[in-house]
């Protein structure tokens, strides 16, 4: 039996070794795989740089007979390792005898028990996620040892344009027991009608050790309740929203909103201690055009509940309410000041997107907080992304606050920013 060359997986030591392709050459037995897995199985990042489907539809393999997969003694012992069922046997074994290089790779991952990082793009259904599924639910072949004791970041890219990743394909990365980061490009909540999400009620722990999230060019996600809510011990979110053109002048798209970010973040309030919320332009400019625009400038809420809290990253219009920010009907017209909304524990404040109608308001209300020092005893740091900082007005303005950090040793920093629609 002959083994595809897998081009498109890496596998590579961290620290003094040199990083280097895994392949399976032409003319390898299976015997001989075990050999490269055994030489392999020490590897600490394995870095997929395509996750798909198996290439080739069912019907063009060839069933053998019993006597020709006696042939095949070492794929027996690997599916029986792997599988639970029968029919999972056969259908392991079947994608095996016939070079499926998808498969290889899958039973190469079961035995990369010194694994720290893995690389995925574009990760979907088939067997690669179908070790995770099994790693996570502690079934065969991961029921009599912990699964993956060192694995602790994980990487979900999507490089093509008009692409993206399900949210529902990296839940069981919420549920390995050493998994520490996830960082995750072009997210889209829920799974594609083909896929059946797996049930990880009965696998839930006491503990999650997920400590950070990075969701970048974010994707239709209204909510992320189900990544959040199995991490117990949350420590740092990033949400960037974004936009791809396939799909955002479809049917069923959720702008983002503040407030159903904070509904996602209450279920971990007691454990974040930074939060960064934002826009990607791609988002900014279709949003101008949306009847939504101003629900996603309405202001994310009290930071009160977000007890250790001690660095936010937010923009303006997020941030407190300003004064178009939808139907006064719907909103109140009260103005609740930043040391209201914000929690004592808080060190470092950056806003951005800075609204040049309402940046004199801003300035009056951080002077408040900033002089407010028993209010908020520990704020280091405050940096604001200014539109046209050297206009004779804002430079005014500027200086207000200036001499207010100065006076109460707060780091005041000004960066410049893209111009914002008001």
């Amino acid at each position: 039996m002959h083994l595809p060359i897998l081009r498109l997986v890496m596998v590579s030591h961290r620290g003094s070794m040199p990083w280097g392709f895994f392949g399976v050459v032409p003319g390898s037995e299976a015997g001989a795989f075990c050999d490269i897995v055994e030489t392999e199985k020490r590897r600490t990042h394995l870095e997929v740089e395509q996750s798909q489907k198996c290439p080739y539809d069912e019907k063009f393999y060839q069933s053998d007979s019993e006597e020709d997969i006696g042939d095949f003694a070492s794929i027996h012992d690997m599916v029986t390792e792997i599988c639970d069922t029968d029919q999972d046997k056969d259908w392991w074994s079947l994608h095996l005898q016939n070079s499926c290089g998808w498969a290889w790779l899958a039973v190469l991952l079961t035995r990369l028990t010194h694994l720290q990082s893995l690389s995925i793009s574009h990760i979907k259904e088939g067997f690669l996620l179908d070790v995770l599924v099994k790693a996570a639910k502690r079934q065969h072949p991961f029921d009599k040892s912990t699964p993956f004791p060192f694995f602790r970041d994980v990487e979900l890219t999507c490089p093509l344009e008009n692409e993206m990743i399900w949210s529902d394909h990296a839940m069981p990365f919420f549920y390995l027991p050493a998994v520490r980061k996830v960082n995750a490009l072009k997210v889209y909540e829920g799974s594609p009608g083909s896929y059946t999400k797996p049930d990880f009620a009965d696998h839930r722990r006491s503990e999650c050790p997920v400590t950070e999230i990075n969701l970048i060019h974010t994707i239709a996600c209204d909510d992320i309740n189900d990544w959040i809510a199995a991490c117990s011990k949350l420590e740092h979110f990033h949400l960037e929203f974004g936009m791809i053109n396939s799909i955002k002048h479809t049917e069923g798209y959720n702008p983002l909103t503040a407030q159903a970010f904070r509904r996602s973040l209450l279920s971990a309030k007691y454990t974040p201690k930074s939060l960064r919320l934002e826009f990607r332009v791609s988002y900014k400019t279709y949003s101008k055009h949306h009847a939504e625009q101003s629900k996603m400038n309405l202001p994310f809420g009290s930071f009160k509940e977000f007890h250790v809290l001690e660095n936010l990253f937010m923009r303006h219009a997020n941030l407190i309410r300003s004064p178009n920010t939808g139907p006064m009907k719907e909103y109140s017209p009260d103005h609740e000041l930043l040391i209201q909304i914000l929690p004592r524990s808080l060190k470092s404040l950056e806003i951005v997107d800075i609204m040049d109608n309402t940046f004199p308001a801003l300035v009056w209300d951080l002077v408040k907080l900033v002089t407010r020092r028993e209010d908020m005893p520990q704020l280091r740091s405050i940096v604001l992304h200014v539109n046209d900082g050297d206009s004779a007005i804002n430079k005014g303005l500027i200086g207000v606050i200036e001499c207010a950090c100065q006076s109460t040793e707060v780091c005041l920093t000004i960066k410049g920013s893209a111009p914002i629609n008001n």
